[in-house]
């Protein structure tokens, strides 16, 4: 369909139309309500550390356990100054809404038109998408930095001398500064190392040296500097949640199992006719036995018979299993859901592909019998009630999110009101408070949290029972939230150096009642 605006002519098809509507939609229901809740722990934390290293202040050495380097600190606190806490979740929303326009534009090279705009819907629309949108943590713009390095290094499949060397530039950097903003960022370096590697029926040596080169010149530039703190990191506990198996398996249900069905499919499509697919990779040494031809001959001649499209089925899908295989191998859940929607932008494509594929194959059945026609239109409308029903799921999942931690409104209009500026806090997450107060940057004691504490000598939860029992603190404030175990340890020095000031209830994921305590010292 031709549209004329003042003699300039635009083609406007239905795709395109549902195509903007899609992402417009994304956008305004993330605009609507940024304020849904207090900030999250995670959020304040990134902007209160990158104000303080604005401000030339480390003296919380926050790189030996904040899982990444200052870049997204920085640009958290220099958002955070202007536009506040709607601003830095307006930024992820952003950071997150491109991820899904990259995912479409693989998808599109998988299977057109149709197939980018049904990638850009499933990523866009995914339970762990909405939440990350709302959510100002390092998560979104590492998971950004990782699909612009990887679709940088696709467009260079299809470039040549400059302009190829070019984009395997910027998606080295591209890769290096996601590894940086978040470390598990990491993970996605064979899959895009491959990606660079293979270009179209042959192997790019060259290329794929300077790549790595990169990468690994950038990296080995920051760990110049901070390779103490790197290693204290990933010797802590600071990344570490242990989970059994079946907890895991079953947040994944919860969260990816209709992109990871859809990749599955598109895996087994892949491989299903190993004459035209890269899954004869895997058995080249049984077909290529021969000691006269060299390991790269024996694979080239695999590559000159492969199909380019299944190949990035292949890569995308195992892209996307690569956090879920480092999750499940170490048992740990720890960020296991923001780390889905890494898998999600892998998996999307693929599985609007797959779907795409089904659609047609069912399309092409009604022209058989009116029985087989007939099943072919059941098919699709359980397939359509099955979307509406996992959109309606994956909205309700988000409702309940933006109530999974509690609000700190109470708390902090009551310190507003009686706190000094030389007073003290004592709070589980902290940096709550001190973000929304913001205040207390200069001293390392204004803000102490139950995570961690250093008096007279002491540290732990030892520390903290001797500076409660001095009433060094000028108020506690508990909400048996993020440290319960430690709160029960200091519950009852508290009751004894402390009185109960102030009690806020708050429903959390609207179904559970969660108590908010401050406690102000017996003189």
């Amino acid at each position: 369909m031709l549209i004329s605006i003042n003699r300039y002519e635009f083609d406007l098809s239905w795709t395109k139309v549902l195509y903007f509507f899609v992402a417009i939609a994304f956008v305004l229901y993330s605009f609507k309500d940024l304020n849904y809740n207090t900030a999250f722990v995670d959020e304040a934390i990134y902007a209160t550390v990158g104000e303080e290293v604005l401000r030339g202040i480390y003296w919380e050495d926050a790189i030996s356990w904040m899982g990444g380097s200052y870049i997204y600190p920085v640009i958290s606190a220099l958002i955070n100054r202007r536009f506040g806490l709607e601003g830095i979740r307006l930024f992820s929303t952003f950071c997150v809404l491109i991820t899904g326009i990259v995912a479409g534009k693989i998808g599109r090279k998988l299977g057109g038109k149709k197939v980018e705009l049904i990638t850009l819907f499933l990523f866009l629309f995914s339970s762990v998408s909405l939440n990350l949108a709302q959510l100002a943590t390092y998560d979104a713009p590492s998971l950004l930095f990782t699909a612009l390095s990887l679709y940088t290094a696709l467009l260079s499949q299809n470039s040549h001398r400059y302009r190829e060397i070019v984009l395997v530039l910027f998606s080295a950097i591209l890769i290096s500064v996601a590894i940086l903003t978040k470390y598990v960022a990491i993970l996605f370096l064979p899959i895009i190392g491959i990606l660079i590697l293979i270009k179209g029926r042959k192997f790019e040596i060259g290329l794929a040296f300077l790549w790595t080169l990169i990468v690994v010149a950038i990296l080995a530039l920051f760990l110049s500097f901070y390779l103490d703190d790197v290693l204290s990191y990933f010797a802590g506990r600071n990344s570490q949640e242990p989970a059994d198996l079946a907890k895991i398996v079953k947040e994944l249900g919860s969260d990816a199992a209709l992109s990871l069905t859809g990749s599955l499919l598109g895996l087994i499509f892949a491989l299903k006719d190993k004459k035209q697919s890269f899954g004869k990779i895997l058995t080249y040494p049984k077909k290529f036995s021969s000691a006269f031809f060299p390991l790269e001959q024996k694979l080239q001649s695999i590559i000159e018979k492969a199909d380019q499209r299944k190949f990035l089925v292949i890569l995308l899908t195992l892209g996307g299993l690569s956090p879920l295989t480092y999750h499940l191998a170490f048992l740990n859940i720890r960020s296991f859901w923001k780390h889905m929607v890494y898998a999600s932008f892998f998996w999307a494509p693929v599985s609007g592909w797959v779907f795409y594929k089904l659609y047609k194959s069912v399309q092409n059945t009604q022209k058989n019998t009116t029985l087989i026609s007939n099943l072919a239109q059941l098919i699709l409308t359980l397939s359509l009630v099955a979307v509406i029903t996992n959109l309606w799921i994956n909205f309700s999942k988000h409702w309940r999110f933006q109530r999974s931690w509690p609000s700190a409104s109470r708390a902090i209009a009551f310190l507003e009101r009686n706190r000094k500026p030389e007073d003290r806090i004592f709070a589980e997450a902290s940096a709550i408070y001190k973000y929304h107060l913001f205040s207390g940057f200069e001293d390392p004691y204004s803000w102490s949290s139950t995570w961690y504490l250093e008096y007279k000598g002491k540290d732990g939860v030892e520390a903290m029972k001797l500076a409660i029992r001095d009433r060094t603190f000028s108020y506690i404030i508990l909400n048996n939230y993020f440290t319960q175990s430690i709160d029960e340890e200091l519950l009852t020095d508290i009751k004894n150096y402390y009185y109960l000031t102030m009690e806020d209830s708050y429903k959390v994921s609207g179904q559970y009642d969660n108590l908010t305590t401050i406690w102000a010292p017996k003189f």
